[in-house]
């Protein structure tokens, strides 16, 4: 019986895995030869933003950082998911193209996937989202939303 378990989820995993490219954020979406800067990134796993006057803060397990650019602040936050430390970010433009199309890379992702398990049970959903979050960066952060929670 354990064995059917396993091939139920993994053929679901399976099937997101074809669908939804794994994708590497920001070095997928920054164009080749693009002026950038080397910046730190602060690793975390409780991650959230909100806006205060003028400012998108981040919070990084705690630790909160302001932006005065809100597509600069979702760069961080995609990378600080994922736990990259060093990244090389290009200009303010450049950014707001590449957090654009990459939320909608995950947004379309998501509603892939979400049509892929949608006979399933919350518990089996979210199951086979940790599963996938444990597999590469990319499905973590396309279901982070839903494993966190």
């Amino acid at each position: 019986m354990h064995d059917s378990i396993v091939s139920f989820k993994d053929s679901y995993i399976s099937e997101i895995i074809k669908k939804a490219k794994d994708r590497e954020f920001p070095e997928s979406f920054v164009p080749e030869g693009e002026d950038s800067i080397e910046i730190k990134i602060v690793p975390g796993r409780e991650l959230f933003m909100y806006r205060k006057d003028e400012m998108t803060n981040l919070v990084i397990d705690g630790q909160m950082f302001p932006f005065d650019d809100p597509y600069i602040a979702k760069f961080y936050y995609f990378c600080s998911l994922q736990g990259k430390e060093i990244v090389r970010i290009p200009d303010r433009s450049a950014v707001r193209k590449i957090v654009k199309k990459f939320e909608r890379d995950l947004d379309e992702d998501r509603a892939m996937a979400s049509s892929i398990l949608n006979d399933l049970t919350d518990e089996e959903k979210k199951a086979i989202m940790k599963e996938l979050g444990d597999i590469s960066p990319y499905h973590f952060l396309l279901f982070y939303e839903y494993i966190m929670d």
